[in-house]
């Protein structure tokens, strides 16, 4: 099953400098504030059992998947307020001799990066991570739960590999958590801009890109800034759906 997406002109780079409009932003925010509210709730609703279950049928769909078998990198997370869990397809990774890649939040001025347009806090595009301090998310190998320590914001984490950022993995497939998703592939996520900054990045833009989520959290839109990167698919319980591009 493939969702149409409506294909924007090219524009010049005379054209690309103009500033952007920046008057609905506060509406957007707004908005994207309350679709957070309302799905949060959602997933908390979900039992234990429930969650679990949806859980295991979305990850066996895309661990049944094409992408999955020839994928030798793939990145995951762990699931934290009832997102979907992917430690199913954690320790299938690991079982089929694939390299795992994990987040980790790591300290920006500790990396010798500063803030710029497509690195670090991107002020300038409207995301602001003041709340968070300045912090910068890396996707970096991990050999198994076992390795996970807690991390920022009380999040399991492996620990800070012994190279530089520069020589961090690139994966293959990477599925994305979100609060809510729409059929364009474009994520509401949880408001810290982490994965909006990382998705950007150059070295990024042949990664497959997987919204992973329940069902429910399918909509026909979401709010939008000019900052938010479309993923290549969502799967869900129900099953993986490709995105037209």
């Amino acid at each position: 099953m493939c969702f149409a997406v409506k294909e924007e002109k090219n524009t010049s780079h005379a054209e690309c400098v103009t500033a952007p409009d920046l008057s609905n932003r506060a509406d957007i925010a707004e908005e994207k504030a309350a679709l957070r509210a309302r799905y949060r709730a959602l997933r908390r609703a979900l039992s234990e059992e429930e969650r679990g279950a949806l859980s295991r049928a979305a990850c066996a769909h895309l661990a049944a998947s094409e992408v999955w078998a020839k994928a030798k990198i793939v990145g995951l997370y762990v699931a934290v307020h009832g997102e979907t869990d992917c430690s199913f397809l954690f320790r299938s990774a690991l079982e089929q001799g694939k390299t795992v890649l994990l987040p980790m939040l790591g300290d920006l001025e500790a990396s010798g990066l500063r803030p710029g347009r497509f690195g670090g806090n991107r002020e300038a595009d409207g995301l602001s991570t003041a709340s968070h301090g300045a912090r910068r998310m890396r996707l970096v190998p991990c050999a198994g739960p076992e390795h996970l320590r807690v991390g920022a914001f009380g999040i399991p984490e492996p620990p800070a590999p012994a190279y530089g950022e520069e020589d961090d993995p690139v994966p293959e497939l990477l599925p994305v958590p979100g609060t809510a998703f729409d059929r364009a592939g474009y994520r509401l996520g949880q408001g810290g801009g982490f994965y909006d900054r990382f998705l950007v990045r150059p070295a990024y833009a042949d990664v497959v890109t997987v919204g992973l989520c329940y069902a429910f959290q399918v909509r026909d839109e979401v709010p939008r800034d000019s900052f938010d990167m479309p993923l290549r698919a969502l799967c869900t319980e129900d099953g993986l759906l490709w995105i037209k591009q």
